[in-house]
């Protein structure tokens, strides 16, 4: 609606979100004590160090892409669930077909191009006259790719338009060393609409931090990243205290209403146990908790739903925080049923290099 006042013109805003999510991860799967039991045998020096690792990730197994599979392949599998499972959806509206990578194949050709190939030689209309592109900005760039398409949505004011936000990578470590167990592979699709089904997005309070930092790198023609991890963790949970302040400055409220108010908590998730970890330091700073009142909160916040169904997974880069809420939503509304609906979601989006957005 356009609301004409002498020279101005305000137009009343949508509300925007995700209104259906999809899963597609490789059948390929190794268990970690397996792994780990294979590397000793190859060098009996490393069981101290791949033991301690597992305990200190809290990762259990890793899925791994076939010969035949790469990001591409993991996107459009994943797009075409979430096509053909919502049959009532006119591809026909498709206004935005994008992807969050970290591990793209090509310079030039975004992933989201060859996701539209597949599509449409898979039998589903996918309309020529729409965006396609790519985001990249490590793990966060799948946040990033979703805030955009929505803001797009939000501004063009055609409520039947719509977006695929697609997050696909292959999270590649050196064998033999302790960052192998935090591998993973998978893609998340996400059907982003104005007057969502699923989850709706408040796009005027995010809150932001970013900074120039060297913790984690995949230098170009290398399939493996580089990652230095106690540096990468402790810069998580500094963004993470600066882009809540950011929020709460945004939302005019405090972090300890911020946090006692929120009904559930997501975080990027490149190991089970980092974003339990960072939101314990941020409830003791907080709202005083101890550890054990800390994990007490978390539990009731889902929290937990989250972390636990990528410990089974392993870190899927852009997709690891949509992974976790699909299980995080599928999981409460187990419990609640429709009390779900008006819970208030706080998400963390974390991005080697560096950005969190809260």
């Amino acid at each position: 609606m356009l609301i004409r006042l002498g020279i101005f013109a305000i137009m009343e805003r949508k509300t925007t979100g995700i209104s259906d999510i999809a899963i597609y991860l490789p059948h390929a799967r190794i268990d970690l004590e397996t792994l780990v039991q294979h590397r000793v045998e190859e060098n009996p020096r490393l069981e101290r160090h791949l033991e301690r690792a597992m305990r200190t990730t809290g990762q259990r197994a890793i899925r791994f892409p076939q010969v035949w599979e790469d990001t591409a392949t993991l996107a459009a599998s994943a797009a075409h669930r979430l096509v053909t499972g919502n049959p009532d959806k006119d591809p026909a509206n498709l206004r935005y077909l994008t992807v969050g990578t970290e591990s793209g194949l090509d310079h030039s050709k975004p992933v989201s191009a060859f996701v539209e190939g597949m599509l449409q030689k898979a039998g589903v209309d996918v309309p020529e006259r729409l965006s396609s592109f790519q985001v990249q900005h490590a793990c966060a760039a799948g946040t990033l790719s979703l805030l955009s398409v929505s803001a797009l949505l939000q501004a063009s004011g055609r409520g039947e338009e719509s977006g695929i936000v697609m997050c696909s990578d292959v999270a590649r470590y050196d064998v033999r060393t302790t960052a192998e167990v935090t591998q993973g592979a998978g893609a998340i699709a996400m059907l982003v609409e104005n007057d969502p089904d699923l989850v709706q997005i408040d796009l005027s309070t995010q809150g932001y931090c970013s900074t120039d930092v060297d913790d984690f790198f995949r230098p170009l023609g290398s399939k493996t990243a580089k990652v230095k991890g106690t540096y990468s963790m402790q810069c998580y949970r500094d963004t993470l205290e600066s882009a809540l302040q950011d929020h709460c400055e945004r939302a005019g409220t405090t972090p300890r209403e911020a946090l006692e108010q929120t009904d559930l908590f997501i975080l990027h998730t490149p190991f089970r146990n980092l974003p339990e970890t960072a939101m314990t330091g941020l409830l003791a700073n907080h709202l005083s908790l101890d550890a054990e009142e800390a994990r007490d909160f978390l539990t009731q916040r889902g929290l937990y739903d989250a972390i636990d169904a990528v410990a089974e997974v392993g870190n899927i880069y852009t997709g690891s925080m949509y992974l976790g809420l699909a299980f995080q939503l599928y999981n409460q509304y187990k419990r609640i049923g429709a009390d779900i609906v008006g819970k208030r979601i706080l998400f963390a989006s974390y991005g080697s290099g560096n950005t969190m957005t809260v």
